[in-house]
């Protein structure tokens, strides 16, 4: 079925036609928002962004037309920007640590016998079994080959 009639009379103030367009394409716009976000959570925030910003600026649409495609360009910068957000947000966080925090949790651990974490002195053996004969070693060891 063709939007533009519900668009015409959206862009008019008509908040019933509206929710019709939700209706109609909140699945297809929450599929592109999970698919670039990759976490339910974050797709539905994203979704139901999009359909207030375009709620809000509906007005400005000049082909009714192409309400889909102005849906999806307004989608996917949306995702775009949480995007850009949660890796400015990781970046600054990573910033935050200290380096020998960064060091100290890159060292491999086992679960012990009582269930606590500790430092895992069987990994460089391990590693070496396994690199054994392809001429690797880990840093600061030598090679059991």
């Amino acid at each position: 079925m063709d939007p533009t009639p519900l668009v015409e009379k959206s862009k008019s103030g008509d908040s019933e036609a509206y929710g019709r367009l939700v209706e109609r394409y909140q699945d297809y716009v929450f599929a592109i928002c999970l698919a670039y976000l990759r976490q339910r959570e974050l797709a539905e925030d994203a979704t139901q962004e999009v359909f207030l910003a375009a709620f809000q600026s509906v007005r400005k649409l000049q082909e009714a037309n192409r309400f889909r495609a102005w849906l999806k360009r307004m989608t996917i910068n949306r995702c775009l920007d949480e995007l850009r957000r949660r890796r400015k947000f990781l970046v600054s966080s990573i910033d935050e640590l200290h380096e020998t925090d960064v060091l100290q949790s890159a060292q491999p651990r086992t679960i012990e016998d009582n269930g606590t974490w500790s430092r895992n002195s069987g990994f460089i053996e391990a590693y070496s079994f396994w690199h054994r004969g392809r001429g690797k070693s880990l840093p600061g060891t030598t090679s059991t080959a």
